[in-house]
């Protein structure tokens, strides 16, 4: 396991629903977050991002086999543990 890896799967301090939403939606968002999937997607995505630098969500996308938009939910929470920037 490398350092990352203890980061990548850290708490998130980010709430994973908005503000208004009921005490349900933020306990499915904290299942979805530590589902399997989502943290495979994630590292793949990290990896993406070391290899490709500069490209968009959707070129990662592409490149990744997945879609624009898994690519795109996964990146805001990667910047908010610090391990990738704009």
């Amino acid at each position: 396991m490398t350092g990352s890896d203890t980061t990548l799967f850290d708490k998130p301090t980010t709430p994973v629903a908005h503000r208004n939403d009921p005490l349900t939606s933020y306990r499915a968002g904290d299942r979805a977050v530590w589902s399997g999937r989502v943290k495979g997607q994630m590292r793949l995505v990290l990896l993406g991002v070391q290899r490709w630098v500069g490209k968009t969500s959707a070129e990662l996308g592409a490149l990744l086999g997945m879609s624009r938009y898994d690519t795109a939910r996964r990146l805001p929470a990667l910047r908010a543990r610090g391990l990738v920037r704009k």
